[in-house]
C-alpha cells in the first residue's frame, strides 16, 4: 500500500484476516452508521471496474474531500 492511498475492502479484509463477505458487510454497516466513508476510487488489477477506498469519517474533511492518510495508517497499524 502507498501513503497516498486509503484501503479498499479487499485490503482491509486481508489485513484483518477475515472473509471478503464479512469485510463487505462490516464496511456497509459502518458506512450506514457514519463511521466510514468513501474517499476516492482506484483501479485495481483484479477488477474491471474501479474500487472505492475508505477512511474513518472523523478523519475526512467533508468540505474539501481531504483525508489525512498518515493518521489513517497510524490508527490502522495499531
Amino acid at each position: 500500500m502507498k501513503p497516498d492511498q486509503a484501503p479498499t475492502v479487499a485490503e482491509m479484509a486481508r489485513h484483518a484476516k477475515v472473509a471478503m463477505g464479512d469485510a463487505t458487510n462490516t464496511v456497509k454497516n459502518m458506512k450506514r452508521y457514519g463511521a466510514l466513508c468513501k474517499v476516492r476510487e482506484r483501479r485495481v488489477p483484479y477488477r474491471n471496474r474501479p474500487v472505492f477506498e475508505y477512511a474513518p469519517a472523523d478523519m475526512v474533511d467533508q468540505s474539501a474531500g481531504f483525508v489525512d492518510l498518515a493518521q489513517v495508517f497510524n490508527v490502522w497499524a495499531n
